[in-house]
C-alpha cells in the first residue's frame, strides 16, 4: 500500500472511531458480478473499517450488477481522497469500477431577491429579476390549456387522468394546498435519504428549500395554482436533501424504484455528475417504456447528468419572450426547451398553516416539470397501451415521444437550435399530431456515446490540447466521474463574474488520475 493511501486510510480509521456507529458516512457503488462475501473480505482486507455492504438496487435479479458500500462515521473527506480510495477498492475486489458519491454541486438552484442577499450568492448573475407581466404565462405558453380542452372535445381522458409521474427530488410538503391532499402517502412512494420514513421535505438544507415541492406542484397543481397536468398523479421519492448537493446512487435507486413500481413518466428536475449506476437505472427504465426526463442544468453553462445521457430527454429553458433563460445550461445533448423563467410554483417556505403561497420559479427545473406534465396529458390523451401496441418493432415509447416533442414545438424566429433543442415545447400541437411518429426517429441510443460527450465536456473546459491530454483516462470508466468533476469546477468558475478576473487553478485531481493522464495536468489553452 503507498504512503498516500496509508496516510488517508489511518485518518479515516482514526475519525471513525471516534464517531458514533450510526450518522454521516461515505458511500461507493461497487460495479461487480462477484458474490458479496467475497467482495466483502476483499473491502475489509483493505480498509479495516466499519462498513456495511449490500445490493443498490431492490432486485438482484434485473441484471444490474451494483452494490453499495456505506462506511459510516466519515465526514465527507477531500474529493481527490475519495477518488483515490475508489481506485484501491477497484483494485483489492476486481471490480469494473468502483465509484463515490461525491455530493457535487454543479446543479445551482435559484435564490429569489426576496429570500436572499444575492450578493452572496456567486450565481445571482444567472437569476432573471424582471417579472412578466402574466404570472401565468408559462402554462399559457406551452397551450396547455388548449391541449386540456382538446382532449376533452375529443372524449378523451384530459389533464395527465391516471398517468403515474414519479418525481426524484427532495421530496414534499405535504401539508401545501397547491398539492393534493395525501400526496405523501401513496404507498408507491419512497425516502432514499431516511429509508423507511414518507417523502416528506424536513426543509433542512439549502438556500432554496422545497424543491420538490416546487418542481411537483409545476407538475399537478391544483387550487391556488394550475399545475401543466392536474388530473395526473405524482408520486415522490426523496432521494437527495437539496438539488444543490447531487449525490448519484440515491438518484440511481430513486429511478429503479419509479420503474419497478409502474412509473409511465420519471421526472428529474436536478443533475450532476455522472455514475455507471445511473446510467443503468436510466438506461433500464427508458428499455421498458419509461419516458425519462431530466433537466440541462443551471449556471454552470454546459448541460449536467442525467440530462447529458443520450436516453434521457434534456430540457433546457426560455423566458416570456422565447429567448433563453439566462442561466440554462445548453448544447448538442438538449431535446428541447420549456419555459423556465419565473414559472408559478408552490412557495414550500412558506411557514403559514397550512401553506399556499405561490410565486415564480426559476431554472430548468420547471421547464422539466412542465414537460413531463405535458408527457402525461399526451399518454392520457392516447392511452398509454394504446400506444405502446402501435409502436413498430425496435422503437421505444421514449424515442417515439421525443421524435414528436420536437417535431411539434414551437419554433421562433431566430431559436437557437444548436444549444437549445428543436423548440418550444407545444402541448396543444403534440395532441393533434398522430400518436406514431413518422418514419425512422432516432436510433435506440440518441445522440452521443459517452466517451464522446464527456470528452467535449472538457473540450469546452480546457479546450481541444486540454481535451487531447485526458484522452489516455476517457478509455477507462473507473476515470470518468472524476474527469466530470474537474471539468465542471472549470466551468462553473468560468461562468460566474470572477471567471474573467481570476487566474485558472490547476485542477485538483486524485493521484490515481495523475498516474493515468501520465502526469500531465489539464491545462490546455482556455476556450
Amino acid at each position: 500500500m503507498d504512503t498516500s493511501l496509508q496516510e488517508i486510510l489511518d485518518a479515516w480509521r482514526a475519525e471513525q472511531a471516534q464517531a458514533p456507529a450510526e450518522g454521516a458516512g461515505v458511500r461507493y457503488v461497487i460495479e461487480s458480478a462477484a458474490p458479496p462475501a467475497r467482495l466483502s473480505d476483499a473491502v475489509d482486507g483493505l480498509l479495516g473499517l466499519r462498513f456495511e455492504l449490500a445490493p443498490l438496487f431492490e432486485d438482484a435479479d434485473d441484471g444490474l450488477p451494483f452494490l453499495r458500500l456505506d462506511i459510516p462515521g466519515l465526514r465527507r473527506p477531500d474529493r481527490a481522497d475519495l477518488f483515490e480510495v475508489a481506485a484501491a477498492l477497484r483494485a483489492a475486489t476486481g471490480a469494473v469500477t468502483v465509484e463515490p458519491d461525491v455530493g457535487s454541486g454543479y446543479y445551482q438552484q435559484s435564490a429569489p431577491p426576496e429570500h436572499g442577499n444575492e450578493s452572496i450568492n456567486w450565481t445571482f448573475w444567472c437569476w432573471a429579476k424582471e417579472l412578466p407581466q402574466d404570472a401565468d404565462w408559462a402554462l399559457k405558453r406551452i397551450r396547455a390549456p388548449q391541449a386540456w380542452q382538446y382532449s376533452k372535445d375529443k372524449g378523451r381522458p384530459s389533464g395527465g387522468q391516471d398517468v403515474l409521474v414519479f418525481q426524484p427530488d427532495t421530496g414534499v410538503v405535504p401539508t401545501h394546498t397547491a398539492l393534493p391532499a395525501g400526496i405523501a402517502n401513496d404507498p408507491r412512494s419512497a425516502n432514499f435519504v431516511e429509508p423507511g420514513q414518507k417523502p416528506i421535505d424536513p426543509l433542512r438544507s439549502g438556500m432554496n428549500k422545497a424543491h420538490g415541492t416546487g418542481t411537483g406542484s409545476t407538475v399537478i397543481g391544483v387550487n391556488s395554482m394550475r399545475g401543466a397536468a392536474p388530473a395526473a398523479r405524482l408520486i415522490p421519492v426523496r432521494c437527495i436533501e437539496t438539488v444543490a448537493v447531487f449525490d448519484q446512487s440515491p438518484v440511481a435507486q430513486a429511478i429503479d424504484h419509479a420503474r419497478r413500481q409502474g412509473a409511465h413518466v420519471i421526472t428529474m428536475s436536478l443533475g450532476g455528475v455522472p455514475s455507471r449506476a445511473l446510467h443503468a437505472a436510466v438506461k433500464k427504465a427508458v428499455e421498458q417504456n419509461v419516458i425519462v426526463l431530466a433537466a440541462a442544468g443551471n449556471c454552470v453553462g454546459e448541460v449536467v447528468w442525467p440530462a447529458r445521457y443520450a436516453e434521457t430527454i434534456a430540457l433546457g429553458g426560455t423566458n416570456d419572450q422565447d429567448k433563453p433563460w439566462r442561466g440554462s445550461c445548453r448544447g448538442e445533448s438538449v431535446a428541447v426547451s420549456a419555459p423556465g423563467e419565473f414559472v408559478q410554483r408552490a412557495d414550500g417556505n412558506d411557514t403559514a398553516q397550512p401553506p399556499a403561497r405561490v410565486s415564480g420559479g426559476q431554472g430548468t427545473s420547471f421547464a422539466t416539470a412542465l414537460t413531463a406534465g405535458v408527457a402525461a396529458l399526451w399518454l392520457a390523451h392516447h392511452g398509454r397501451a394504446s400506444v405502446l401496441q402501435q409502436l413498430p418493432a425496435g422503437r421505444s415509447l421514449q424515442q417515439n415521444f421525443r421524435a414528436l416533442l420536437r417535431d411539434s414545438a414551437s419554433k421562433p424566429a431566430g431559436f437557437d437550435h444548436q444549444r437549445y433543442g428543436a423548440g418550444i415545447v407545444d402541448a396543444f400541437e403534440l395532441l393533434q399530431r398522430p400518436p406514431i411518429a413518422v418514419g425512422a426517429p432516432e436510433a435506440a441510443v440518441t445522440g452521443m456515446s459517452e466517451e464522446r460527450s464527456l470528452r467535449e465536456l472538457l473540450e469546452a473546459a480546457f479546450g481541444e490540447v486540454g481535451a487531447e491530454a485526458a484522452a489516455p483516462a476517457l478509455n477507462d470508466p473507473q476515470h470518468h466521474v472524476e474527469l466530470a468533476c474537474i471539468a465542471l469546477d472549470r466551468l462553473q468558475l468560468r461562468a460566474g463574474p470572477q471567471g474573467a478576473t481570476e487566474s485558472p487553478k490547476p485542477p485538483a485531481m486524485s493521484p490515481q488520475l495523475r498516474r493515468a493522464i501520465g502526469g500531465g495536468l489539464i491545462d490546455g489553452p482556455q476556450p
